[in-house]
């Protein structure tokens, strides 16, 4: 919950972008502070993951759960499409910074400029600040596509790339011989600017 404190209050239309980024972050938190192993994390994230792809029903965007939530309960699909964002968000912006920036570094920029005083943000002025603060476009551009997406993100690829394996089993492992172990590693290495 205190992942809602690094944004600011997004209004009805940003219930998933916030429950999201608290469902992403309490999972990297807990890594990153030693109380689970990352090996743990990876797991939790991917059962999640697992558990919001099954409540997907093709035909809703993930605005339109997200509006409904409370009536419809779908609280599933909200939250754990949200915590795909920010995973994809996250590697996205540690790829392209070497595994030195990623979604603390930003939500500290914000933090900088624009958290207090308090007000409502409308979730696209939200990433468009991201944005502008990171000196991308990854938080607008993969807004746009989770905020209109009726099916549950595709995370194969980012998995691949950073040696997250899903054995026939369905037990997890990761694959440190992997493209993009080193970016996996430094999601959940603690840095000294984290929150």
């Amino acid at each position: 919950e205190f992942a809602h404190l690094f944004h600011p209050y997004l209004g009805d239309e940003g219930r998933w972008l916030g429950e999201g980024l608290a469902t992403y972050w309490q999972n990297v938190l807990r890594a990153r502070s030693g109380l689970i192993a990352s090996d743990e994390a990876w797991d939790e994230l991917h059962d999640g993951f697992t558990r919001g792809r099954a409540q997907t029903r093709g035909g809703t965007t993930l605005a339109q759960a997200s509006s409904v939530m409370m009536r419809e309960h779908t609280f599933l699909r909200t939250y754990w499409a949200g915590a795909a964002y920010w995973f994809k968000v996250d590697v996205e912006l540690r790829r392209a910074s070497a595994g030195k920036l990623g979604v603390e570094e930003a939500l500290r920029r914000f933090r900088g400029c624009c958290l207090a005083p308090p007000r409502e943000w409308t979730p696209v002025e939200f990433v468009t600040k991201l944005d502008s603060l990171m000196g991308t476009d990854v938080f607008a551009r993969r807004w746009r596509e989770a905020d209109a997406q009726t099916r549950f993100p595709d995370l194969a690829p980012y998995y691949a790339e950073l040696g997250i394996v899903v054995d026939s089993d369905a037990t997890l492992r990761v694959d440190d011989s992997a493209p993009g172990a080193s970016v996996r590693r430094a999601i959940l290495t603690p840095h000294s600017d984290t929150h």
